[in-house]
C-alpha cells in the first residue's frame, strides 16, 4: 500500500511540475512573440474553432468505424449511437428503416455544409494572402500579418483535412469488409 501512495506521489508532482513548466514556457512565449506569430496563433485558433464541427464530428466517424472494422461487426450499440447522432437530422422512423452503411452516409452528408463553408472561408484567405504578396493590399503594411494568420490557419486546415481523410478510408475499409446486419431495425 505504501508503494502505491508513493506512486501517486511522485505521479502527482511530475504532472503538476510540467504544468508549471508549461506554464512558463506559454508565458515566455507571450512575452516574447512578435506580431507575426501572434497572427499566426489567430489564425490557428480562429480556424480551429470555426473547424470544431468538423473535427470532431469526423474524428467521431473514424472512431465508430475502427470499432467496427476492428470487431468485424455491427452491433445495436454501434447502430444506436448512430441514430441518436442523425436523431434531430432525419425523422425517427426513416432512421429506424436505413441500414448502417445508409447511416454513415446520412452523417458525413451532414458534415458537408460545414466542410464546405470551411474549405471556401480558406481559400478566401488563400486569396487574400496572395494579393498580399503580390502587393495588390500593401506588402508592406499588412502583408505579413495576413501571412501570419494564413500560415496558422493552414495548420488548422491540415488537421481537419487529415481527419477527413481517415474517415473516408474508414469507411472504404469497412465498405470493403461486406458486413451484414445483424439488427436493422436497432435492436427490436
Amino acid at each position: 500500500m505504501n508503494y502505491e501512495k508513493i506512486a501517486w506521489f511522485i505521479f502527482w508532482l511530475t504532472f503538476g511540475f510540467l504544468i508549471l513548466m508549461l506554464f512558463y514556457g506559454f508565458s515566455v512565449l507571450v512575452l516574447t512573440a512578435t506580431s507575426v506569430e501572434f497572427a499566426y496563433l489567430l489564425g490557428l485558433v480562429s480556424f480551429l474553432i470555426l473547424g470544431n464541427r468538423l473535427l470532431f464530428g469526423y474524428g467521431w466517424i473514424a472512431n465508430l468505424l475502427d470499432n467496427v472494422i476492428s470487431f468485424k461487426q455491427i452491433t445495436s450499440e454501434y447502430r444506436q449511437k448512430l441514430e441518436e447522432k442523425l436523431q434531430d437530422k432525419q425523422p425517427e422512423e426513416m432512421i429506424r428503416e436505413f441500414s448502417f452503411k445508409a447511416l454513415l452516409i446520412l452523417a458525413f452528408k451532414d458534415l458537408d455544409y460545414y466542410r464546405y463553408a470551411y474549405y471556401g472561408i480558406f481559400l478566401l484567405l488563400v486569396l487574400i494572402t496572395l494579393m498580399a504578396k503580390f502587393n495588390l493590399l500593401g506588402e508592406m503594411v499588412i502583408g505579413k500579418y495576413i501571412e501570419g494568420v494564413f500560415w496558422g490557419s493552414a495548420t488548422a486546415v491540415f488537421f481537419v483535412w487529415g481527419l477527413e481523410q481517415l474517415a473516408k478510408v474508414s469507411f472504404v475499409e469497412y465498405n470493403l469488409l461486406d458486413l451484414e446486419e445483424k439488427n436493422k431495425n436497432g435492436g427490436q
